[in-house]
């Protein structure tokens, strides 16, 4: 019994660490002459602007004596940033994203259109941001039931044979099979 915990025990652990070592996106500015500057060595990070707002973090590279052939403009700078902060990262390569934190209230899904955002909002809610709702908004049906606001209150359409208010309450063939 113990052994089996034990190897839970280390296969849980193994599997947090890998998803750790899977999210994080190491970036490095490297150093080179800089064409458009008479050829002075300048920091630089290549990839594109979707690329350098993934980075986790950042850190020093190498130092190229020769122009590398990217195949995106890199991003040049004289004042590098040297950081585990995402925050810090995205100020600095400016990846702000309007749908983060998520404005959309209610369950509404964000859509990002570049410096301002669109709500989808689930059915019973309503507004720029999901803010306004009606007695469906919290989406009381469960089981796949519909949900119909009747004024103030709701009306659930139940299927498959769930009832109750909610659908909450299994078909009763459910209960007695098997006895």
């Amino acid at each position: 019994m113990r052994r089996h915990a034990l190897t839970a025990l280390v296969a849980c652990v193994f599997v947090t660490l890998w998803g750790v070592v899977l999210t994080e996106k190491v970036c490095y500015f490297s150093q080179e002459p800089d064409a458009s500057q008479s050829g002075r060595l300048r920091w630089v990070m290549p990839g594109n602007k979707e690329d350098r707002c993934a980075c986790t973090s950042t850190r020093p590279g190498p130092v190229n004596v020769q122009p590398v052939r990217w195949s995106h403009q890199p991003f040049y700078t004289d004042t590098p940033i040297f950081t585990n902060d995402q925050e810090d990262i995205h100020d600095y390569f400016d990846c702000h994203d309007a749908c983060r934190p998520n404005p959309c209230r209610h369950g509404g899904r964000c859509e990002n259109l570049g410096g301002y955002f669109k709500c989808h909002c689930v059915d019973g809610c309503g507004g720029d941001r999901c803010q306004v709702q009606d007695a469906c908004c919290s989406n009381p049906c469960q089981d796949g039931g519909s949900c119909v606001t009747r004024g103030d209150a709701f009306e659930c359409l139940c299927f498959n044979g769930f009832g109750g208010d909610g659908c909450q309450l299994a078909p009763a063939s459910d209960y007695t099979e098997g006895m």
